[in-house]
């Protein structure tokens, strides 16, 4: 989304995924330990790779993807009405090596909250404007008149045009990729998976079971004005290690008691 916004890549911009990409002492790899060839930005989304990731990183460059990621409201509280919000984890960018430039590109670095990835979702769902999250509907004063809370934007976060094609681009996730686990018939779905290790003793990942973090987050509906986002995170799962298998099923059963719930129609033909 950033490098979209930069004007640094566009959808159809074509990456050669031949071979794992070597940054300073390390080997970036893709989550299936395969390389996809001659692929496209978009499929680089539906595919989850990672290689390519790290070229949009090189073409931004750490102090302007530090920056963009905060705009998007990691690194900081998002004020939602809850007590002991934590910020999260970024480092500041001139501490940032190559290595972690590349690496955040695909999320392995920065610390997050659950509401703060919701909150990053929902601006590409609203046109590109970070909103302020809130659990409070109204407030009623004994007297009887009612506070209604209204929606805060914090941040323009990257441009209406932007948020646009890459809420088209998740829409492709969920349509020929990865994420297609966790499509309602009927209906069009921006989404994506998400597979991150956990850091363990001495600087390494943890291995074996339960070693990592299955997500999958997404917003519907897209042809109209979004109603919801919805993030799914499982911490540790054991049967599998990757979000498209833990989280997608249940990302997909959650959407669809909502497009019931909301009364909001098919929007493609199943």
């Amino acid at each position: 989304a950033i490098g979209i916004d930069q004007g640094e890549v566009r959808p159809e911009d074509i990456y050669e995924d031949l071979e794992d990409v070597k940054v300073d002492e390390y080997t970036i790899k893709n989550a299936l330990l395969v390389n996809y060839g001659k692929v496209t930005m978009t499929n680089c989304i539906e595919l989850s790779i990672n290689t390519c990731m790290t070229r949009v990183s090189f073409k931004l460059g750490a102090r302007l993807l530090s920056h963009a990621l905060e705009l998007f409201g990691f690194n900081r509280i998002t004020g939602i009405e809850m007590e002991n919000e934590l910020p999260g984890e970024m480092l500041p960018w001139r501490e940032w090596s190559r290595s972690l430039l590349a690496t955040t590109s695909f999320g392995q670095v920065i610390a997050a909250t659950p509401i703060q990835v919701v909150a990053a979702m929902s601006a590409l769902a609203n046109g590109g404007k970070l909103m302020k999250p809130t659990i409070i509907d109204r407030i009623i004063h004994s007297d009887g008149t009612e506070e209604v809370t209204q929606p805060v934007t914090v941040d323009q976060a990257i441009s209406a045009e932007a948020a646009e094609t890459m809420s088209a681009m998740l829409v492709s996730s969920v349509e020929k990729g990865f994420a297609k686990a966790g499509k309602v018939p009927g209906y069009r779905i921006a989404g994506k998976t998400g597979t991150s290790q956990i850091a363990g003793p001495g600087g390494k990942y943890d291995t074996g079971s339960g070693s990592t973090v299955a997500t999958f987050a997404g917003y519907a509906p897209v042809t109209t004005k979004p109603r919801f986002v919805v993030l799914v995170k499982i911490d540790r799962p054991k049967k599998t290690a990757f979000g498209v298998e833990a989280a997608a099923p249940v990302f997909r059963d959650i959407t669809k008691f909502l497009f019931e719930y909301y009364g909001i129609p098919p929007d493609q033909v199943k």
